[in-house]
């Protein structure tokens, strides 16, 4: 069975498989965000809070974590533009030259990935913050507290305080 990597965040179980070709090649996989931002989250299992997974913003492509158990919503308005699995696939195929773009795509969602899993390692709530403060100092503005939260690994009224602390002169 296929290993998501969501499910190397704390205290998430491992996630069921998806239905056979839930995920086809008419469905979208991959979103680019125009403008706006978004939030990942999942509510499995279902006697838990939701898992924040990813913050996304402007110009970064959505790729959710998870074809079954993922959701993704807006935090504003926005504007985007989805690409289908076969039409990613077709556009490789018929434009060789379009594998840079495909493999750029593919190391930034990486990356954040990669961001994501260090940011829930880190054993200090206020370096956790730090680095959201340094990554994504939206999200700290944008999203609604419950979700930053979350996010962090804190309480609401964590991080209220954390907030107040930092954006002192």
């Amino acid at each position: 069975m296929k290993k998501y990597w969501i499910e190397e965040l704390p205290g998430m179980p491992p996630l069921p498989a998806c239905p056979e070709l839930y995920a086809g090649p008419d469905r979208p996989t991959a979103t680019f965000i125009e403008e706006g931002h978004f939030v990942e989250y999942f509510e499995y299992p279902f006697d838990r809070a939701r898992t924040v997974a990813l913050f996304y913003g402007p110009r970064e492509f959505i790729i959710p974590s998870h074809p079954c158990f993922s959701t993704v919503r807006s935090l504003d308005r926005c504007s985007v533009a989805e690409f289908t699995y076969g039409s990613i696939f077709r556009t490789l195929r018929n434009f060789p030259e379009s594998q840079y773009h495909y493999r750029f795509l593919k190391k930034t969602y990486e990356e954040k990935v990669a961001d994501r899993l260090k940011l829930a390692r880190l054993g200090c709530e206020q370096e956790r913050f730090q680095f959201v403060l340094d990554k994504q100092p939206w999200v700290l503005r944008v999203a609604p507290e419950n979700l930053v939260a979350g996010y962090l690994g804190v309480t609401i009224a964590r991080l209220k305080e954390m907030k107040s602390t930092y954006s002192k002169p």
